[in-house]
């Protein structure tokens, strides 16, 4: 029988401290063994970053597989679907964090869903930190002490901490297509991905989202094969393709119900642009990711 992946919030993970604050931090060696009974693959109501300092294994990420080493750092924002698949030598950081979080902190709440990397397409899940592990040890390690105090202000510092790391590390994403390409380019891509998720389910053709950038649709188009390789068309279509396999393999309705979800005009279309981009039928899919 077709079983959903759960669905953990950081209450769920049994830490007194994160249930009050919305935050977590833990070494990786540690949450391991303390949640041997931890079911995978799963996804997360909250927002997730993982470091790794020590050993290695494989991150599974909305069914892509991604290498865990030593200076990878991973992001998942909620509603992504992941697993870990990791030897027993491995060790990092691994920091759990809800929206509510930085809500009242700052003005703009669609600030941490505008970091590149919390978009949810997967696109950014993996950053190689490299050149800024010193950096990065040090303010994880900020953190981490920060945590064990219980003063009036260290949530507050704890989040100017956090909010320095996710901009070192959006910068660090974008300088090399910014100087490429120029940044104008890289910003209205950016907006452009930002924008598929939150109309994929409505607006399928690049003409939409390029009148709500106030572009034109060449430019749109001219600006994702020179920074993707792909059409801004591929990008939406890709954004869907997604979606349909989080629903197929988190969801007991059936292929009907998940074409209308999608906004299909009916599953026949559904099922031929799945088999068409993923190579197998969504049956097939759901199938070979059922949990027995």
């Amino acid at each position: 029988m077709f079983k959903q992946f759960p669905t953990f919030s950081i209450c769920s993970l049994d830490n007194k401290k994160s249930t009050i604050n919305d935050f977590a931090i833990y070494k990786l060696r540690d949450f391991i063994n303390e949640n041997k009974g931890l079911v995978f693959p799963h996804r997360h109501s909250f927002y997730q970053v993982l470091y790794i300092t020590e050993g290695n294994g494989t991150h599974v990420i909305d069914f892509n597989k991604y290498v865990a080493e030593p200076g990878n750092m991973f992001f998942l924002a909620p509603g992504q679907i992941h697993e870990w698949i990791f030897e027993d030598n491995i060790n990092g950081i691994l920091i759990n964090f809800s929206e509510n979080f930085f809500s009242s902190f700052l003005a703009n709440r669609y600030y941490i869903k505008d970091f590149t990397f919390f978009i949810g397409n997967g696109s950014h899940s993996l950053v190689k930190v490299n050149e800024d592990e010193v950096f990065v040890n040090q303010l994880l390690s900020n953190i981490s002490e920060e945590y064990c105090l219980t003063d009036n202000s260290h949530l507050d510092i704890i989040r100017l901490q956090l909010l320095h790391l996710f901009n070192v590390i959006n910068r660090k994403i974008s300088n090399p297509v910014d100087a490429y390409f120029g940044q104008n380019y890289a910003i209205q891509l950016r907006n452009f991905e930002k924008k598929i998720e939150d109309f994929y389910l409505t607006k399928r053709l690049p003409k939409e989202y390029a009148a709500m950038l106030f572009i034109t649709p060449n430019h749109l188009n001219a600006i994702c094969k020179k920074i993707k390789g792909v059409s801004a068309g591929r990008l939406i279509r890709n954004r869907v393709l997604l979606e349909a396999k989080r629903l197929l393999v988190n969801s007991d309705k059936n292929i009907g119900e998940i074409s209308i979800m999608l906004n299909f005009e009916n599953n026949s279309y559904f099922s031929r642009f799945f088999k068409q981009y993923e190579g197998i039928t969504p049956e097939e899919f759901k199938k070979s990711n059922n949990q027995s």
